[in-house]
């Protein structure tokens, strides 16, 4: 309250509006027989981000401790914005973006089968989206699968429309923004298919399945929300959201019983030991009364775009969101 005037309130976060964020695809045909051996998204990410440097790193050197040039570098900006740490405040990231590859898990594909790559781009990133389309495409062909490696880049999409199949050629007014969401189903039930593993944590913990709150899953919902408006999106203050007090949401239940462990690859610990993770895959239902369910609608469509969860960047946390 500064010179004694209080403050304006946050404003209300407006989800009819279209959102400032949007997503593509990247598809690719199989050229030899691939059998899944883990989800590849952190390996994925790892290999997008040397693909990144090697486009925007402005001196070549092999890492970014002590380079004259990290001010002006658009590399950490736009991957690894913690490097920027030891700036000052006006050195900010840019991030803005999400990656999940769209695999079947557990199932070989067959030679000419095709699998996608989602791009969710936040804010001022959708600009970059020529970049970082085709450092993309080159780091799938140095994933270290080698059938996914050899896999043949097919086209650039925007929902199921071919925007191109070059994504040097991109065309203007591609669409810069999620439309608003449909109007609420009439259901007591919702189904989230999760198509990338999902963790949930409570003070730093991973929480076992049987565990799991509606709360858990609302809570890193609004958060990732928050945190792309307010960091990616140009909002200058934190917006407000429905349901700053979760209490109401203690009417809810989820259905874990279509949901199965796996193993997640997430890179190695500090004695350089491979560091891997418990994560679930499947349907996961949520159930209550239909005015509370349709109350959350809104974010949870917002959300299957925005791949909520932990570790979102390293392909965490996608779903497909149905009324039962």
């Amino acid at each position: 309250m500064p010179n004694g005037v209080p403050e304006a309130a946050p404003p209300p976060f407006d989800p009819s509006r279209p959102f400032p964020a949007q997503r593509y695809r990247l598809r690719f045909r199989l050229g030899v027989l691939y059998r899944p051996r883990a989800f590849i998204g952190p390996a994925l990410r790892g290999a997008f981000g040397h693909t990144l440097r090697e486009a925007l790193c402005l001196t070549g050197a092999p890492t970014c401790d002590g380079c004259l040039a990290l001010a002006r570098c658009r590399w950490p900006r736009v991957f690894e914005t913690s490097v920027l740490a030891s700036l000052p405040d006006r050195h900010q990231g840019e991030a803005g973006w999400a990656i999940a590859p769209l695999l079947p898990v557990g199932r070989r594909m067959q030679p000419g089968e095709v699998f996608d790559v989602e791009l969710a781009l936040f804010g001022q990133s959708r600009a970059d989206l020529t970049l970082l389309a085709r450092r993309l495409i080159a780091a799938v062909s140095r994933l270290p699968e080698p059938a996914l490696a050899g896999a043949a880049f097919e086209g650039l999409f925007l929902g199921d429309a071919l925007l191109s199949p070059d994504p040097r050629t991109i065309p203007a007014g591609h669409g810069q923004e999620f439309p608003p969401p449909p109007p609420a189903p009439h259901s007591s039930r919702y189904l989230l298919e999760w198509l990338s593993p999902l963790r949930m944590t409570r003070d730093g913990a991973d929480l076992p399945i049987a565990a799991w709150r509606p709360q858990d899953l609302v809570h890193s919902l609004c958060r990732r929300i928050r945190q792309v408006l307010a960091e990616h999106c140009g909002q200058e203050r934190e917006v407000r959201l429905p349901w700053p007090d979760l209490s109401p949401l203690g009417k809810l239940r989820l259905d874990v019983s279509a949901m199965r462990e796996t193993i997640v690859p997430a890179g190695r610990n500090a004695d350089g030991r491979p560091r891997r993770l418990r994560a679930h895959l499947g349907v996961l239902g949520l159930e209550g009364p239909t005015e509370l369910l349709a109350a959350l609608w809104p974010l949870l469509w917002i959300g299957q775009h925005l791949q909520i969860g932990k570790n979102p960047r390293a392909g965490f946390g996608r779903y497909r969101l149905v009324a039962a």
